[in-house]
């Protein structure tokens, strides 16, 4: 008796095809999440990174410029627990007779950027709340004012203060807005605190600061 000998099956089965479908989807969607993942991680690193070489450019040129200062003639004079937003000073411009001359005014601190307002709405729609400028104005009151912005993204608050008169996130400054300058004795403390977004991430958010000790004050 013959035996019919069975040919080879090609091709394959609904069935095979179907759960090589299933497997290729399922690969595709874990890697899809890996690389979603690893673009949103690098997106917020980016961000922390761009903020904190800000905030460090910022407090240096800030520091360079309040180093030849004199205590009496800050407006305000930013001692004491809340410290202060803004600030007009005058820098020693020489030595005459014995008596230190003063330059022109000057004033370094906080303003809301443009289309934002103190209102606690994101009002020129970036995705983010009350936020504000570092702005540092030679001349004031002179006949040739400059204007300079010297940082974005700056914070209303700082990162962890609500403005309620207590020192929050427990840095020794009441109420610490995003841009503030202390004086203790003859040194002046500087601290900004920056915020962006990132995407899939949220807000990232940075302080820094730094000090610079004075050499025109008069203690």
């Amino acid at each position: 008796m013959r035996t019919r000998l069975q040919m080879p099956r090609a091709g394959f089965t609904l069935i095979e095809i179907s759960i090589s479908v299933l497997v290729l989807a399922v690969m595709m969607g874990i890697f899809g999440m890996v690389s979603a993942t690893s673009n949103s991680a690098y997106q917020a690193t980016a961000v922390t990174t761009g903020l904190d070489v800000n905030a460090r450019r910022t407090l240096t040129r800030i520091a360079s410029e309040l180093a030849p200062i004199g205590g009496s003639v800050l407006a305000p004079d930013p001692t004491g627990n809340f410290g202060a937003q803004t600030m007009q000073y005058q820098r020693a411009a020489g030595v005459v007779a014995g008596a230190v001359v003063w330059g022109q005014n000057s004033q370094i601190g906080f303003e809301y950027s443009d289309g934002e307002v103190d209102d606690g709405i994101d009002n020129n729609n970036n995705g983010l709340v009350d936020e504000g400028v570092v702005v540092m104005t030679l001349d004031v009151g002179g006949l040739n004012p400059q204007r300079v912005v010297l940082c974005h993204d700056v914070r209303e608050l700082a990162a962890g203060e609500v403005a309620n008169g207590v020192d929050d996130n427990g840095n020794g400054v009441a109420d610490e807005a995003g841009f503030n300058i202390q004086r203790v004795g003859d040194v002046m403390t500087i601290r900004i605190c920056l915020e962006r977004r990132a995407a899939g991430e949220g807000t990232v958010s940075r302080t820094h600061q730094t000090s610079v000790r004075l050499r025109n004050i008069d203690l």
